[in-house]
């Protein structure tokens, strides 16, 4: 993973996790669709890229009287890891992240931001870990979902993250991240040209502007499937 890559993770779990705390479910925000494709039609073909987490529009569920508690008692101290994690410096994010889980188990943030911080780091097993224990606080997190695919990605588990990407898009089908990154897995790696079509399509029409590397993506998959079919 590159490190503008890795820094725009960063960048984009903050806001969001914060906000999660706070509701009780907090959770790493875009560890960015860093899906670009590899090709040789620069600004045609997509480069690797994924993309974590862009903001859903699925309601979170109420927090009970525990969650309620630990999200206030733990508020100060995921902001300072938080800053740590922003400011790049990893090991001191982790530790205190750790520490956090250990005194605060019924949060899946902090689970999901050490996730980021193994992603960084390149220990994708530890990763998949991580995100896998914030799912199994809050099974229905998009993001944490998101996020695992794209680490299975990574691992070369295809199958499996393409799963975690319709899993998250059944839990909000406007995830517009979730379409980017299962559109990158299948035109790159399954090389299922109608289904990446489908959710390059789909992302288009979540963003206000239409980005300028998805069309070219979009109007070369045409092509391909034209070719195919000749």
């Amino acid at each position: 993973m590159t490190q503008p890559i890795a820094k725009i993770i960063i960048l984009l779990s903050l806001s969001l996790s914060i906000l999660f705390l706070e509701t009780g479910c907090s959770t790493l925000k875009n560890k960015l669709a860093k899906e670009s494709k590899k090709g040789s039609e620069q600004g045609t073909k997509p480069t690797t890229k994924t993309a974590g987490p862009s903001t859903p529009k699925f309601m979170l569920p109420a927090l009970n009287d525990a969650q309620q508690k630990q999200a206030l008692e733990a508020k100060r101290d995921y902001r300072k890891a938080l800053e740590f994690l922003k400011d790049g410096k990893n090991k001191r994010a982790l530790t205190m992240l750790k520490s956090i889980t250990s005194r605060y188990p019924k949060l899946s943030g902090p689970w999901i931001n050490q996730g980021i911080i193994h992603i960084n780091l390149n220990r994708l097993p530890e990763a998949e870990k991580t995100f896998n224990k914030a799912l199994s606080i809050y099974p229905d997190n998009p993001y944490a979902l998101n996020m695992l695919g794209i680490v299975h990605r990574e691992l070369g588990q295809f199958e499996k993250a393409k799963n975690n990407y319709e899993k998250a898009l059944k839990i909000d089908k406007h995830y517009a991240k979730a379409h980017l990154n299962l559109g990158i897995l299948a035109d790159l790696y399954l090389r299922d040209l109608p289904l990446a079509l489908k959710h390059f399509k789909r992302y288009q029409a979540l963003q206000k502007t239409k980005e300028k590397r998805v069309s070219g993506w979009i109007k070369d998959i045409k092509r391909r499937i034209k070719a195919n079919k000749a």
